[in-house]
């Protein structure tokens, strides 16, 4: 798997950009995530979901759990991309270790994210994405941030707005 960025990858977390701007738009955090396979064929896709009783509705595990649910196999897993609306947090970042993903792309940086949540009083974690992949004995590749000023827009105004009930 490649190192840098190609077309079909821009594309894809293009699509994760688009999937964060649908979430907001129906109330949650503005995140997305797509999962492809080596041939950027999509095999899972997904937005941020919950509520305030529903805190693990991450766009990460959301389409982890539609590829479970459609059975894709770790074979497949192993050579797939990841692509992230923004830096996966630890929690994602573990549960897309276990997943098997070979590859991870994202766009807006964990510390950009953090920034805008804690000008706003909201807690947040500062572990990296690569800082907890990176301790696997067999880590995924990983690139980011990339697009960052097209990840941002998603989260332009979000954070500085009253938090709903939904999040």
């Amino acid at each position: 798997m490649t190192d840098s960025l190609t077309e079909i990858d821009e594309n894809l977390l293009r699509r994760a950009f688009k999937l964060a701007q649908q979430a907001r738009e129906q109330g949650h955090r503005p995140f997305g995530t797509v999962v492809a396979s080596a041939g950027g064929r999509i095999l899972a896709e997904g937005g941020s979901g919950g509520s305030s009783t529903r805190v693990l509705e991450h766009s990460e595990i959301n389409t982890l759990r539609a590829l479970e649910a459609a059975g894709t196999g770790r074979s497949v897993l192993a050579s797939a991309t990841i692509y992230c609306s923004a830096e996966p947090c630890p929690m994602c970042a573990g549960a897309i270790f276990e997943s098997g993903i070979g590859r991870v792309v994202y766009g807006f940086s964990l510390n950009a994210v953090l920034r805008l949540r804690r000008e706003q009083g909201e807690k947040g974690l500062s572990l990296s994405c690569r800082a907890v992949l990176q301790s696997a004995d067999h880590p995924p590749g990983i690139i980011g941030p990339c697009l960052e000023d097209e990840a941002s827009a998603a989260h332009r105004e979000y954070w500085t707005r009253p938090m709903r009930e939904s999040h």
